[in-house]
């Protein structure tokens, strides 16, 4: 998704991604699909993106989380 992003935007272009996690220091078993903040990270610099960071993680709970908590937003330019 990432890649295709990147490809879409312009030089100069920005990605801001709400997107729910899997949160650091945590032995949950999420769902497919939840990443850890710096794998989101990881994957935004190796589709090309310049500086990618986290901006806020939102309502965390590693200790009994629920499915609408644990999420963050990402921000990267191209």
């Amino acid at each position: 998704m990432y890649t295709r992003c990147y490809e879409t935007l312009p030089k100069g272009g920005v990605l801001v991604n709400g997107d729910f996690i899997k949160p650091d220091g945590t032995d949950w078993e999420y769902e497919p699909g939840r990443f850890a903040i710096d794998h989101h990270l990881e994957l935004l610099r190796n589709a090309g993106f310049s500086n990618p960071r986290s901006l806020a993680h939102f309502e965390p709970n590693i200790e009994d989380p629920k499915g609408h908590e644990n999420y963050a937003c990402m921000f990267a330019m191209r």
